[in-house]
């Protein structure tokens, strides 16, 4: 039972989006008998259980530990590396570390060796061949062509300076590493960080937006959630703050509308800043396919954009609709529903 626990904790790694791309068929991963497999959105099983680890299917895509479990719950024999839709795997000698696909490159750690060599972040491509040499301290995922990029300065065993910049698919330092953090790049800006303020930049790297607050979120639907003074609003891509900062937390906008929490309480609120669904839940998505997930009296359910119950709260966690599909566990097992409640596959351990 001990190592059907751990395998339900690593299996429901990154599972926020678990969906392929480039109009391949969509695979959702489920645990059989203490293995990771994938099935189809009818249920059935395309990739049998093999895995004691996944990722989200990127681009193709999963990344996935081969392996076995043993009485004590700890894997060995592992094999890191990809697998594809069709089930067949690529292990991936050489690295320590393997992200997922973003823009047809994933990022990869190279271990350094002793204690005088550090670990190296690069990336490589489909193929899975190395793209751009480790030489990073850390890297981020591409999105819209730009990576963000981590290099410190060491001295002994101390860091001098740690800063980050963007590269461009060929590696290429295309904004200077200058940033105290940095984040991925939509709708044309990332947000950095500048003298221990979060501001926005765009692909040249020019400040738009200057640095002024606590934390940020990316843009969706041309709103970004913003903390300034300890509470959230929302700014529009040249910085007006056009929803007043009144809101104890805030999350992306998404089908015009976004979670704020006042009093305690979650609810959503359109782009004019309205509430049309009062804050009366211990949590909430944003919304996905018309229904965002929310939590009561300690179980997870559905509600539509007018705050009515579509699926009530029986779960015990879930996650939001994606492709007509929503990860569910119930008694420490894990399956997946359709948007009438119905379960595409029952849950299992």
């Amino acid at each position: 039972m001990k190592v059907l626990s751990i395998v339900v904790i690593a299996c429901c790694l990154l599972l926020a989006v678990y969906l392929t791309s480039f109009g391949q068929e969509r695979l959702l991963p489920v645990t059989v008998d203490g293995m990771c497999g994938f099935i189809n959105i009818s249920g059935e099983v395309v990739i049998t259980p093999q895995f004691v680890e996944y990722h989200s299917f990127s681009e193709g895509y999963s990344l996935v530990k081969k392996g076995r479990w043993l009485e004590n719950g700890s894997a060995v024999d592992i094999q890191s590396g990809y697998v594809n839709s069709k089930g067949d795997f690529k292990e991936i000698d050489g690295f320590d570390l393997l992200g997922t696909y973003h823009e047809g490159l994933a990022g990869a750690r190279r271990a350094g060796f002793g204690m005088f060599t550090r670990s190296k972040w690069g990336f490589i491509d489909t193929s899975h061949n190395v793209a751009i040499e480790p030489r990073f301290d850390g890297a981020g995922d591409f999105s819209e062509g730009l990576a963000w990029v981590e290099s410190k300065v060491v001295f002994l065993f101390f860091v001098i300076s740690d800063t980050y910049g963007y590269i461009d698919r060929s590696g290429k330092l295309v904004i200077p590493s200058q940033f105290e953090r940095a984040g991925n790049f939509s709708s044309g800006l990332a947000n950095v960080k500048i003298d221990g303020k979060k501001g926005f930049i765009n692909r040249k790297g020019e400040v738009v937006i200057p640095p002024q607050f606590e934390y940020v979120n990316s843009f969706a639907m041309g709103l970004a959630a913003v903390q300034t003074n300890g509470k959230w609003g929302f700014i529009d891509t040249i910085g007006n703050m056009l929803i007043k900062p009144i809101y104890e937390d805030a999350r992306s906008f998404a089908e015009g509308l976004a979670p704020v929490k006042l009093s305690g309480r979650w609810g959503l609120i359109n782009r004019l800043g309205e509430m049309v669904v009062a804050p009366t839940f211990a949590e909430i998505s944003g919304i996905s396919e018309g229904l965002a997930v929310v939590l009561v009296d300690g179980k997870w359910g559905y509600i539509d954009t007018s705050g009515a119950f579509r699926i009530e709260p029986k779960f015990d966690y879930a996650l939001p609709f994606s492709e007509h599909a929503a990860f569910i566990e119930m008694d420490g097992k894990s399956g997946y529903i359709n948007p009438h409640g119905l379960y595409i596959w029952q849950p299992t351990k």
